[in-house]
């Protein structure tokens, strides 16, 4: 489980920067 923590981790951040600047991923 330890390796899918990082996993869980990096996709959350993603997740979370691409909610806050949605525009970034659409332009």
């Amino acid at each position: 489980t330890e390796e899918d923590t990082p996993r869980i981790d990096l996709n959350e951040m993603l997740a979370d920067m691409t909610m806050e600047e949605p525009d970034k991923m659409d332009s």
